[in-house]
């Protein structure tokens, strides 16, 4: 319980320090006061241990913000939109403490296009 509440505390901060994420996060806080929380804290497991084997296929995350831990077995690619490649996201990582934050396709309709899933 402690660890998905210091993921929730930082993905609000994340989310009011973007562009109208003020306005967002007050619209997300009102509405989880209403009809109670409505985070989702999803727990994925790859079994996979094994570089170069495909887990899952291309795809957005569907909500606002994803957050995950960086893993020992590089598998998670990032598109880059300005070179239309796949990038190895833990080859971008220090360790695997490092904690990746993802836009969610909820994120891109919300700024108008501005943070990109």
């Amino acid at each position: 319980a402690a660890a998905a509440a210091a993921l929730q505390g930082l993905a609000v901060q994340l989310l009011r320090r973007l562009r109208g994420g003020e306005r967002l996060e007050a619209a997300r806080a009102a509405q989880a006061a209403a009809a109670g929380d409505l985070s989702v804290l999803d727990l994925f497991v790859y079994p996979n241990e094994h570089a170069g084997l495909a887990n899952m296929r291309a795809h957005a995350d569907p909500g606002l913000l994803t957050l995950t831990l960086a893993s020992r077995v590089p598998g998670l690619q990032v598109l880059d939109r300005a070179t239309a490649t796949w990038v190895d996201a833990e080859a971008l990582c220090v360790g695997e403490e490092e904690v990746l934050v993802l836009c969610g396709e909820s994120l891109e309709l919300f700024s108008a296009g501005r943070y990109e899933a």
